[in-house]
């Protein structure tokens, strides 16, 4: 994906710049779903990153388009995600055991572990031959993507403004504060990917105000890019924990000290998760509004 496709141009009116980056997304991701390669990782990956693109933009226009019509465009196109959800899942799940073998293998039975890698290698293969012997799931997300393009064209969001996307953006914002404070006062799995949630929101949507001030916002969007992989590391672990001990891959000392390394791992990415989320959410919503608009004054000005 060119930058230039997922951000705000020069001299671009916020309703023109939001409207064509939303559109340009859904033409990307389904020229994805319709030419998906053999080695079809990548391209998953990729259609639910640009889902998750498009729900960012919209998040921006929660307030042009009002609380009802977000409501059902945001579950949407979540929707349209869910489908890929366990493939998904077991590039997570093989990719973060693969990761940590040399740390497991160290306190465990080599054949506990061999045999546990191969449950999940047959499980991702299994999902993906699902996937290319049965093209409906690909079919059923062209369905949905063309119906959803076809709605916003019929019935766009209106008064799309600098203090309408911005209100948006501060919205994304005060959740990620709000999900930092929770998370940080009752520690779970739930709360910390609620967390990563708002931040890869405000993430992609501060990549679409870049242009505001590349200079100060640059360094935002790689904090925010560095923060989604701690907290994304923290949440697959989790679940392959979840994973190893519901379906009893591993057993008795195995289990221990694979659930031991995981643990180590969890509080390391943690650790460092919550001081760098500190600083990102050190200012408080109203002062971030007004920073971001002075920024889009001077933008202005200067051109």
């Amino acid at each position: 994906m060119k930058i230039r496709d997922f951000q705000l141009r020069k001299n671009e009116l916020p309703e023109d710049g939001t409207i064509r980056i939303i559109h340009r997304q859904i033409d990307l991701v389904s020229e994805l779903c319709r030419n998906i390669p053999e080695s079809a990782e990548v391209s998953v990956h990729e259609i639910r990153k640009g889902i998750k693109r498009i729900r960012s933009v919209i998040r921006l226009l929660r307030f042009s388009f009002g609380e009802d019509r977000f409501q059902s465009v945001n579950k949407r196109f979540g929707e349209i995600s869910l489908l890929l959800a366990d493939l998904r899942r077991s590039d997570a799940h093989l990719t973060t055991l693969t990761a940590l073998l040399g740390k497991i293998k160290k306190g465990c039975d080599p054949a506990a572990i061999k045999s546990a890698t191969r449950v999940f290698k047959r499980r991702k293969a299994r999902l993906y031959r699902i996937l290319f012997r049965d093209k409906n799931i690909l079919s059923l997300c062209l369905k949905q993507l063309s119906e959803a393009r076809k709605e916003l064209l019929k019935n766009p969001p209106v008064g799309i403004t600098e203090e309408s996307v911005l209100a948006g953006y501060g919205r994304t914002y005060r959740s990620g504060r709000n999900r930092l404070k929770k998370a940080l006062e009752m520690p779970s799995m739930e709360n910390n990917h609620a967390l990563r949630k708002a931040v890869k929101n405000l993430w992609n949507q501060t990549q679409v105000l870049q242009i505001l001030w590349p200079g100060i916002l640059n360094p935002t969007i790689r904090s925010l890019s560095r923060l989604g992989d701690l907290l994304g590391k923290d949440h697959d672990l989790a679940e392959l924990e979840e994973a190893i001990t519901g379906k009893s891959i591993l057993e008795g000392k195995d289990l221990e000290q694979a659930l031991k390394v995981f643990e180590s791992q969890r509080k390391k990415y943690q650790r460092s998760a919550w001081q760098l989320a500190a600083k990102i959410f050190a200012e408080t919503p109203s002062a971030l509004i007004r920073r971001m608009g002075t920024y889009w004054e001077v933008q202005k000005e200067v051109l």
